[in-house]
């Protein structure tokens, strides 16, 4: 970047926009433009500034002007590295892997680059292209663990799972990388993707023994340990290493334990742990962290609660909402994910909601709000928390809901369904049934069955067909209108599923909801008694990994019928 042009400062102007003051940046960049008209440096932190905004198309634009008037190639490479993140957050990962892939041609040199290529490779599961430049990379750097650690993944995802486990365990054999604990955490990574816990736990039993101070080391092989054979003389002597000094990432680990158990009051606290391990700014909004197990701001100042997970996360954490005190909720505003943005807004309207991604800095001050804490903190101001209720926490559409009772024949059971897609894993059914398993819960029986899928192909169609099953499927896009989602889940007997997002919204609009899932130990969340707390007609069917889903299948399909005899 240029420091000084015609009286502008572009290397402050850059950190004005890093630390969140746009409407600074954006008086001075205007001013900047009138003189500078076909400035690189300009042009760049114009589209700095938009995407900053989440103004993505303008800022894709901006990049691309910058692009035409760069000097040199390192300019050009910035430019360019943004436009590929753009179209990565955007999900348009053919044209940013196109691109990428014009700009590295083979030459893995720039790590920027070749990260961002890797988890497109990644997220598209593309066998041929993974195989293709996992080789190379490894070649041209052996050492690099990120890379390595993203090869991995890209393994993973595109199920060459065995692959992963072999290239991790030539790279710890042979000592490869600086940080071999590092490597013995990815092995075990690819362990767990496969469902081998006792490997992984007889990987870091050995490891542990060179490795003894090592936190993440002595957390995983504890989570594993009481996985495995779970005591409350494992759980003591793991809460007495994970409290004796700073040690925020096995405290959270402890957290899942506690959580699990339904030990609210000690697990919270140590839920926010690994956040604040460091005390920096635990979201994207330069606020300072507010621990809530103290109380509210002392300054009558009002508190940003975030959300840090999943879709799924974000919507077990609204359940804490419910029941706030008038007081409280004018104290805290939330900021979830915008497409569940309607939906919290209609169910809690007192508390202020902010779409995530369309605020500033400057809106945050405006609306008083000095600091931030994270979404499962609200536990900790709920007096009423987990007061037992038969119903949900959502409220629906009744517009939405009366579209959908329409396409419904009268008298007849509705069965909200939603599986592991055929387009995802086709083939492994380690963690969800297939869909062919699956139907066997409905098969024979006279009920419509209405769909919660995100896209249903033709061959599933065909699948349910040949079942002899009547499948019905509405215009609701059912990823991104969690509106229309919760509304569809309500408008059924009940609803039965996979372990995904869908099945924590259909609970929480206290639908009677089965899970079908396999036990894992960072699916620590999937217990009765931690999700009793949250969704009182939640029923978790769970089976152990490498078991048949037959008698899992055959216990759902019978509770079912008691249910809707």
């Amino acid at each position: 970047m240029q420091i000084h042009q015609k009286g502008f400062d572009f290397n402050h102007t850059n950190k004005l926009i890093n630390s969140g003051h746009f409407d600074a940046a954006q008086r001075i960049l205007s001013k900047a433009e009138k003189k500078l008209p076909k400035n690189f440096d300009v042009l760049y932190l114009k589209g700095k500034l938009a995407s900053s905004r989440f103004q993505l198309d303008h800022a894709q634009k901006l990049f691309n002007r910058a692009m035409k008037y760069a000097q040199k190639p390192s300019q050009k490479e910035q430019a360019l590295f943004q436009i590929s993140t753009i179209l990565y957050h955007n999900r348009q990962l053919i044209e940013a892997r196109k691109l990428l892939e014009s700009h590295i041609d083979g030459n893995y040199k720039d790590d920027k680059f070749t990260h961002q290529y890797l988890k497109i490779l990644r997220d598209t599961k593309d066998s041929h292209k993974i195989n293709e430049a996992i080789p190379k990379l490894i070649e041209h750097d052996p050492k690099n663990l990120q890379c390595l650690g993203l090869c991995l993944q890209c393994l993973i995802q595109s199920q060459q799972i065995d692959r992963a486990i072999e290239t991790a365990q030539y790279f710890l054999k042979n000592n490869l990388g600086l940080y071999p604990d590092r490597t013995a955490l990815m092995l075990l990574g690819c362990y767990e993707a496969k469902g081998d816990f006792q490997e992984g736990y007889k990987l870091l039993k050995e490891f542990d023994v060179s490795n003894s101070e090592n936190e993440h080391i002595k957390r995983q092989l504890a989570k594993l340990d009481y996985f495995l054979s779970p005591t409350s003389e494992k759980l003591e002597k793991f809460r007495e290493y994970a409290e004796s000094g700073k040690k925020p990432f096995a405290e959270w680990t402890l957290s899942t334990i506690e959580l699990g158990q339904g030990d609210f009051e000690k697990g919270i606290p140590r839920y926010e742990k690994r956040h604040i391990a460091e005390g920096k700014t635990i979201r994207v909004h330069f606020l300072p962290y507010h621990d809530l197990s103290t109380g509210l701001p002392q300054d009558n100042s009002r508190i940003l609660l975030s959300y840090e997970q999943g879709l799924g996360d974000q919507v077990r954490f609204c359940r804490y909402l419910s029941g706030l005190s008038p007081e409280i909720k004018k104290r805290i505003a939330i900021l979830p994910e915008p497409r569940l943005v309607p939906l919290i807004q209609r169910s809690f309207p007192d508390i202020q909601c902010y779409p995530n991604g369309k605020i500033t800095l400057e809106h945050l001050k405006k609306d008083n709000v000095k600091t931030e804490a994270l979404m499962a903190s609200a536990a900790l101001l709920n007096k009423n928390l987990f007061k037992k209720s038969d119903s949900g926490y959502f409220s629906i559409s009744k517009d939405i809901q009366d579209s959908v009772l329409e396409i419904l024949e009268d008298g007849k059971i509705t069965i909200g369904v939603f599986w592991r897609s055929v387009k995802v894993n086709p083939e492994r059914d380690l963690w969800q049934p297939s869909l062919e398993d699956f139907i066997e819960i409905f098969r024979g029986k006279n009920y419509q069955l209405l769909s919660l899928q995100n896209s249903v192909t033709d061959k599933e169609r065909a699948i349910f067909k040949d079942a002899g099953l009547t499948l019905i499927e509405t215009e609701i896009d059912c990823r991104d209108n969690i509106d229309g989602l919760a509304t569809l889940c309500a408008s059924t007997t009940a609803v039965v599923g996979v372990g995904t997002a869908t099945s924590e919204i259909s609970a929480a609009t206290g639908q009677h909801t089965w899970v079908l899932a396999t036990k894992h130990p960072d699916r620590w969340y999937l217990n009765a008694t931690y999700m009793d707390k949250h969704y009182p007609n939640m029923h978790l069917a769970l089976r152990e990994v490498h078991t048949p889903w037959r008698d899992t299948l055959k216990k759902v399909r019978n509770e079912l019928e008691k249910l809707v005899s």
